[in-house]
Formats: C-alpha cells, sequence, structure tokens
C-alpha cells in the first residue's frame, strides 16, 4: 500500500533562475537542469543523492493557450525530479519552480520503485560477475571461473515478483557467454537467473532451473563485418557483402522545404512543436495546419505514452518477462545518438537536421544525447494523379508529393524500436514502428521438446514467442478544445437483396457509433467491418458534406493482448487489453496531466490498485462527448520467431495514421506543384504543356536505369523523361508522325529549333552545344559547367538542314566536341552520359567505326557512323535499327519521321 509523506516547502533566496528558452514545451536546457539540481541537493541538506529523473512539467494546458493565442503570459517554468537517496526505499520526487527558484513540492511514496536508467543497467553486469553463487553457477554451466569476464547479462526490471514486492528496488539478470569479446551472447544464453538489489548492491537470490541446461559451444553466430567475411566471403569477394547492390543518394539541392525556429516546425502548411523528455522520448505537441490562410488547430499533443511486449513461455521465471520498457526504463533514456562514432550519417539519409537530447546524469549534471532526433525528408511517390483515356492519357496531371519525418532510435536490451513521425502533404499524420535488433534467447538443449511457446532459432537457442503493444496517446483539438470520438464500421446495408430499399442487394453504409462516456470507448478492432476510429469536432462542420472536421484513426496492426484475465500482464497493463480508451482530460500535478496509462511509476507495480488508466476509466461514466479528450489506442504484433530473425532481426514494420475526413472542403495539395501536366486542348494541338515551368516540379536527376550504365548493351538512351525533347520536326508534324515508343517515354516535341530558354527559365550559360565545329572537346570537368546538352541529331527535315549551325549562330550556345568523326544522336547521348555522370574521358572510351552489320547470312550493310561497343566489343544499336535495316536498308530515320 502506497504511503505519501509530504514535506516542507523549500525556497531559495539568492540564486537568478538560468536564461529559458523562448517556448514554453521546450525541453529544459543543460542550465535549467543543472539550477534543478543544485536546489534539490540544497533541500536535501546534504544527503547522498542520485539522480534519476529530471524533466520539464509541461504546463498546463489552458496556461499554454492563454498565452499563445490570447498574448497572455509566458507560463512558468517548471521541472519534476525523481531521486534516489541512500537507505531510503520508494520514490523521492519533487517539484520545482525554476523561475522563481525554489523547489514547491517533495514527497516520498512507499510501494513503487523509479524508473531504471542506463547507469542501473550498466552497474548489475558488474555486481553478478563479482557474486561468488553466481560464480559458481556459471561453473555448473560449463564455465570456469576465470572466464567471468565472458559473463554478460541484459538487466531487466523484475516486472513484479511476489517475494519482494517493491520493498527492494530490484533487476533480474538475464544470463549470457561470449567466446571472445565480439560474440554475440545472445547465442549462448545461460538457464539461471540471478535477482539483484540495486539499493544493496549485491545478488540477493538466483533463481535456477529444475532440468540444468550446459552452456552452448556452438561457434556463435554473428553480424558484424569480420563475421560476415567469415561466412560469405570469397576470393573474388573477400567482404562477403552483395555486390550488386549500388548505392542510392538523396540529393536536394535547393535544400531542405522546412523552417525551424528552435523547436518548433514549419512544413507545408503544418506548424507544431518538437519536444524531447527521458520516458516518451519525441513529443509532438500543438499541430495547426494553414488552410489558405485560417490557421486550424488539429492535436494538443501526440506521443508513445507506454508499452509492454509480454512473453509467452508460462514456465518460471519467464512470467517476469513483460518489460513496460517506456515506463520501466523511458525511450528518452534508451535513445541512440544517430551519428556513428566517424560523423556517418548511418541512421538518416538525405539532408538532415538534427536535435540533442538533454538528460541528467547519477551525480546531478545534464547529460546530452546529440543528435538524438533526426528530421528530414523523404519522396512520397504519387502525391495525386490523372489520365484521360479518350487522348491515349496524353491528357494528365501527375503530382509527386514529399513527406518529413521526426525520428528517433532507442535500445531496450536486445531490441531496437525505430520510431518514425511521418507527416504527409494532404494532411496526414502517419506513425511507423521498425522493429529490429535481437530477438530475446533462452537455452535449450539439443534433445529438448521446448513445447510451443518458443522457436530454436540456432543450435540451443530458443526464442520465446512474444508480443509488441504499444499505447499511442493522441490529446485532438480539431478546430478547438471541445471535441468527440466514434467508431466507424463498414455494414452491408440491413434491407434484403429484392427489396426496395436495396433492390440489388450492393448496398453498404457506413455505422457511426458516438462515445458518450468512458465506458462507451473501450472497443477493439473488428477486422470484418474494417473498424476505423474518429476524433472530430462536432461544432465544425463541412459546408461541403455536413459531416464534422474529422482526423480518422486508420490502424491494423491491432494485436490482441493474449495473456489471460487475472494474469500479471494485464493487472500491470490494463490499457493493453483494448484497443481504444477516451478519457476527459484532466490538469495534474502543477502542470499538464493524464500522460501514463500504466501509472507514474511502474518497475514493480503489483498492478493492484486504482492508477494510470483504471483509475482514469473509474466507473466508465465520466463524459466524452463534445468536451477536452485524450484518446489512448494500443496497437502492435504478436512475434512468433523464426531463424531469419537471427542473428539479428530483419526491420518488422508496422504503422497507422491519422487521415483528414471532412476537414478540408477540397483536396488540400492541389497548390503542390505538378510534375507533369497536359490540357486536352494541348494536347489536341500537339503542344507541350503551357504551364509556367517555375509553377512545376521538374525532374533533373531521374534517368532511366539502363544496360548502358553498367557497360552493357542498350535499348534506349539514359535520359530523364522529363527532358527528353524532339526539336525542328517540319512545321506539318503531329502527333500521329511521333513513335508509340517516344511517346511512352514522355518524349516533348517542337517545330521549332530549339525549346524557349527565356520563357523555360533556363539559363543560357548553362547549355552546352554539342557541335563538331567546336574547338573544345566535352570532358568530366564541364559537368561542373554545364546543366543542359542539345545535340544537333540526323533526325528533322529532308533535305538535311545544318540545325547545330543554326544554334550555333542564333543562341550563341558553348559548344563541345565529341571527337572528329560523325556520329549518331543515339550514340552522341550515350557518350556524353559516359564522359559527364561516368567521368569517363573521351579518350577511354571504346568506339566502333563504320561497323558492317549483318542481318543475315547472306547480307550486310556498312554503317557510316562511330558507335560505342558493348563488353563483347559489338556495336551499340538504337533499338529496332537492325529490324529497320532489313525491312529497308535504304531507308533513313529521317524518312520514317517525314513519312
Amino acid at each position: 500500500m502506497e504511503r505519501l509523506s509530504q514535506l516542507s516547502m523549500h525556497t531559495t533566496a539568492s540564486n537568478a533562475p538560468p536564461p529559458r528558452p523562448d517556448h514554453p514545451l521546450d525541453p529544459l536546457t543543460p542550465g535549467e537542469i543543472k539550477s534543478v539540481t543544485d536546489l534539490v541537493k540544497a533541500s536535501y541538506n546534504g544527503k547522498a543523492l542520485n539522480f534519476n529523473t529530471v524533466t520539464l512539467r509541461e504546463p498546463i494546458k489552458k496556461a499554454y493557450y492563454d498565452w499563445k493565442e490570447k498574448s497572455g503570459p509566458l507560463p512558468p517554468r517548471i521541472a519534476y525530479f525523481v531521486i534516489v537517496v541512500d537507505g531510503d526505499n520508494g520514490v523521492h520526487e519533487g517539484i520545482v519552480d525554476i523561475s522563481a527558484q525554489r523547489v514547491i513540492e517533495m514527497k516520498h511514496t512507499d510501494g513503487v520503485q523509479p524508473i531504471l536508467t542506463p547507469a542501473d543497467l550498466q552497474l548489475t553486469e558488474d555486481i553478478i560477475r563479482k557474486d561468488p553463487e553466481v560464480q559458481r553457477q556459471c561453473e555448473i554451466s560449463g564455465i570456469p571461473p576465470n572466464s567471468m569476464h565472458q559473463i554478460y547479462c541484459d538487466a531487466w526490471t523484475i516486472g513484479y515478483d511476489e517475494r519482494w514486492g517493491a520493498s527492494r528496488r530490484l533487476q533480474q539478470a538475464l544470463m549470457y557467454w561470449r567466446s571472445d569479446e565480439d560474440d554475440s551472447q545472445y547465442s549462448h544464453p545461460l538457464d539461471f537467473c540471478p535477482i539483484v538489489d540495486m539499493n544493496a548492491g549485491k545478488v540477493i537470490s538466483i533463481d535456477i532451473p529444475q532440468k540444468r541446461r550446459k552452456v552452448s559451444k556452438y561457434k556463435h553466430s554473428n553480424y558484424h563485418p569480420k563475421h560476415v567475411a567469415e561466412k560469405y566471403g570469397t576470393k573474388e569477394n573477400p567482404s562477403g557483402y552483395r555486390q550488386d547492390d549500388a548505392p542510392i543518394d538523396i540529393t536536394q539541392p535547393e535544400g531542405v522545404s522546412f523552417k525551424m525556429n528552435n523547436n518548433v516546425m514549419n512544413w507545408s502548411n503544418f506548424q507544431f512543436h518538437i519536444g524531447f523528455n527521458y520516458r516518451e522520448g519525441i513529443v509532438l505537441s500543438d499541430f495547426t495546419y494553414n488552410d489558405h490562410g485560417n490557421v486550424r488547430p488539429i492535436l494538443h499533443r501526440l506521443s508513445l505514452s507506454e508499452m509492454v511486449v509480454p512473453y509467452g513461455n508460462p514456465d518460471f521465471p519467464h512470467q517476469r518477462k513483460h518489460a513496460l520498457d517506456i515506463g520501466e526504463y523511458g525511450a528518452g533514456n534508451m535513445t541512440n545518438f544517430l551519428l556513428d562514432a566517424n560523423g556517418q550519417f548511418c541512421n538518416c539519409k538525405g539532408v538532415i537536421q538534427y536535435l540533442d537530447g538533454v538528460l541528467v546524469d547519477r551525480d546531478g549534471n545534464p547529460e546530452i544525447i546529440k543528435n538524438a532526433i533526426c528530421i528530414h525528408e523523404e519522396d512520397d511517390g504519387i502525391l495525386f494523379k490523372h489520365s484521360d483515356f479518350r487522348d491515349n492519357f496524353q491528357t494528365n496531371v501527375t503530382t509527386r508529393g514529399k513527406r518529413l519525418i521526426i525520428s528517433q532510435i532507442f535500445t531496450a536490451a536486445n531490441y531496437e524500436y525505430c520510431v518514425y513521425w511521418i507527416l504527409r502533404q494532404d494532411g496526414t499524420i502517419k506513425l511507423e514502428v521498425r522493429l529490429t535488433g535481437i530477438l530475446n534467447t533462452y537455452i535449450c538443449s539439443d534433445d529438448e521438446d521446448i513445447g510451443p511457446w518458443g522457436t530454436v532459432v540456432y543450435p540451443n537457442v530458443n526464442a520465446h514467442n512474444h508480443q509488441h503493444l504499444f499505447s499511442l496517446r493522441i490529446h485532438p483539438r480539431i478546430d478547438g478544445d471541445n471535441n468527440s470520438a466514434a467508431t466507424s464500421d463498414a455494414k452491408p446495408s440491413p434491407y434484403p437483396t429484392g427489396s426496395p430499399q436495396n433492390m440489388y442487394g450492393n448496398g453498404f453504409y457506413c455505422q457511426k457509433n458516438v462515445f458518450k462516456t468512458v465506458k462507451d470507448s473501450i472497443t477493439d478492432f473488428e477486422s470484418a467491418t474494417a473498424r476505423t476510429w474518429d476524433m472530430f469536432n462536432p461544432s465544425s462542420i463541412n459546408k461541403y458534406s455536413g459531416k464534422p472536421a474529422t482526423y480518422k484513426l486508420v490502424s491494423t496492426f491491432c494485436s490482441p493482448l493474449l495473456a489471460q484475465e487475472g494474469s500479471l500482464v494485464r493487472k500491470r497493463a490494463p490499457w493493453a487489453a483494448n484497443h481504444t480508451q477516451v478519457v476527459p482530460y484532466k490538469d495534474e500535478n502543477y502542470g499538464y496531466g493524464r500522460l501514463y496509462p500504466s501509472g507514474d511509476h511502474v518497475p514493480q507495480w503489483s498492478g493492484d490498485g486504482m492508477r494510470g488508466m483504471r483509475e482514469w476509466v473509474g466507473d466508465g461514466t465520466d463524459n466524452v462527448e463534445n468536451t477536452d479528450i485524450v484518446f489512448f489506442h494500443t496497437f502492435g504484433i504478436t512475434h512468433f520467431p523464426a531463424p531469419e530473425d537471427f542473428p539479428v532481426m530483419p526491420t518488422e514494420i508496422f504503422d497507422l495514421m491519422l487521415r483528414p475526413r471532412h476537414f478540408f472542403i477540397e483536396n488540400p495539395v492541389m497548390d503542390v506543384k505538378p510534375s507533369s501536366a497536359r490540357t486536352t486542348a494541348e494536347v489536341r494541338q500537339g503542344a507541350l504543356s503551357s504551364t509556367d515551368t517555375k509553377t512545376m516540379t521538374v525532374d533533373k536527376t531521374s534517368r532511366l536505369a539502363t544496360e548502358a550504365v553498367q557497360g552493357g548493351s542498350s535499348s534506349c538512351c539514359d535520359i530523364g523523361k522529363e527532358n527528353l525533347i524532339l526539336t525542328s520536326l517540319p512545321p506539318s508534324t503531329t502527333e500521329k508522325d511521333i513513335p508509340q515508343r517516344l511517346l511512352d517515354l514522355g518524349l516533348q516535341w517542337t517545330t521549332k529549333e530549339c525549346i524557349d530558354i527565356e520563357e523555360g527559365g533556363i539559363d543560357a550559360s548553362k547549355v552546352c552545344l554539342l557541335d563538331p565545329a567546336a574547338e573544345v572537346d566535352l570532358t568530366p570537368s564541364d559537368k561542373s559547367k554545364f546543366d543542359y546538352f542539345v545535340f544537333g541529331g540526323i533526325l528533322g527535315s529532308h533535305p538535311r538542314v545544318d540545325r547545330t549551325g543554326i544554334l550555333r549562330e542564333k543562341y550563341g550556345f558553348s559548344g563541345r566536341r565529341l571527337g572528329a568523326l560523325q556520329m549518331t544522336t543515339d550514340t552522341a547521348i550515350r557518350t556524353t552520359q559516359r564522359i559527364i555522370e561516368d567521368g569517363v574521358p573521351f579518350e577511354d572510351i571504346k568506339f566502333l567505326d563504320y561497323p558492317e552489320i549483318k542481318y543475315n547470312k547472306y547480307e550486310s550493310t556498312e554503317m557510316p557512323f562511330r558507335y560505342i561497343v558493348d563488353k563483347q566489343g559489338d556495336p551499340i544499336l538504337p533499338e529496332g535499327m537492325l529490324e529497320l535495316i532489313k525491312n529497308d536498308a535504304e531507308q533513313s530515320i529521317d524518312d520514317l519521321l517525314i513519312e
């Protein structure tokens, strides 16, 4: 039973507060953390303290919006702290008013334990190695006493064990052996489990199975480069890594589309605040969307508030393996830094902005996680598109989207959790979680029947069945504070086939069930009805649909909690028993409230009593309709391990999204620049798009993936589709004169001798004319000088016209030569690509001049041009050229176009 001891208030008289950030939701600065710990140390009169937590106590919601929306005062900077006091059990916690430089609350609570920090976990390994009984158990397992440096453990919170309850601060040590320091210990689990008292610094018990198992001496399975080389390396490929894995680079030559003011993000009409704390990790707050000048609130706060990973082996002591990682360790505490030791961008790719995380160490000093949060953009594929079949799909608009990603990665013992908050330009907010890392393993004998509770993934390695369930906390603020929530189910018509209301039996509709009370909101996913959930403002009605402005939660990765009623897991994670719970919002303890569904202090909680979600649900009668609500959603997966998951697991991905419905009056991304647009009138007139290129997104980097790039033969030129332009066609040319294959490639064409330079927004100084009369040959260094290359070619009018000369005289383009011999446009493009894109000097390119082409046993023809050769030494010809020669050796490409 919890005992609350309220202590006296302490105030300091002389210290000035440290500089505060401009934004009330910004995490505590290093200076603020040091100020808090100095005040706490003074308040405890020199007692020996270990700091566990110092974090921002976010301002109450009303105070925040009074400041933001009503020009009210800045809310005070409030910090929350947890300390471990030598000689005392339980939790010592309190509140500090940084602005006033005083401790305004301190309390000591029995029956609970504070969160475990990485420093706590590291101490456990030192303790177990020195313990004589652990050494004896290792010897029984086949590990000699002089090899204790090869013993490792994953320190887990004990969950709850009735032998001790919360009377001691305990960890269970899941034991492993490494054959060398680079071994993966998960290939060599041990069969016993020490229990460590963290406050006493000693092992107090060891759980030993009835059936003993010797440590596996099978060669370890590992995933580091030297082990990959040992396993897969060959004489030709010593590294063992795949040689066909070409790199992909993300380029943004004009920079990023987002703007940040400290922690406030502005991107594609979104504005929101990015926070970070020890427990939830990334916190996104105060979402708004600029709807053509009308700045509309969407969400007040979004975060992962808890998670549980229950394992499915019912044998003792595996029932204790059900880590509530966010509440017992903290996603922020376990966050990785996202640049490696060499400064390599190994976790994020592109043009990146990082934010640091600031925590506290045991001594009360600020501890900075460099580059804890990664912010970057990615291509998001087609945002919208439509083509008209009536003119062979030439009338079209294609708009590509981008997405903004805010991510962190945290390591919970063996598992890595990659958390990606993703924003799309259409107002959608997505959450994607990627699981990787290593399976939690337990030892099994060669002849052991492990039953249905796990899988043998490597010799003597048993990986138990388990689940990964998360609690997503959503505080909606859709067009204001008063919101409602509902289920949304696809239902067939209630009327039978043949009835007047459903004559043909094909009717179906969307059934809404609005939650009036907390009890109504306790629901589960229904795949049979494609269930989604709506959060909406009943007072904000869409003028077209007549329905309320809504954000719809679409979530299909909704594994049910498989632990049965009465189990320890269900008691300690009551929120996980259902997929939704909606509760009214309330401020708490000098700040923002109702954050953690398993309670403020999770380690060693028995699951008894009213706390967290159980307290908030109460008797289920609280109103949640048209009021300030918090929506909790449980989602996740069930994992039955397989050998493919070992020795390191490929990412397993699951996601969900919040989509605007009836929030906008039309598609909100029609103002995103298209990458291709052509009207019916333009198609009919045989014109290119009249859209100003300045209002379009021009793709300057995409190109056709051809064998020419890889040094082989090719059927087409390596050139971006939007940049493929055929000029100088006869004035009478129409669409039907253009070969369909070129149209399929996205060919643009014109009867002019060149595209309009100024109207097209092209800098003429960046244009290079491939000119046989030029005095200088094209070299790889020209890549930095030119963005566009114009080829005269051999296509066009008949008789032939010196179009290259016309372009030279009319536009004054800089000229470059491709050697002395004439080549086709196809070969000229290939040659330019080799020089400019691949950096190959002209003299190193292999050509075949005037090749004799045989198209049957008796007939051949000599081609009057120079060609690049493939790896077999054969000339690379345009696709269909041999067939054209065979059909009519006298007919040229010019004739084909004119006729």
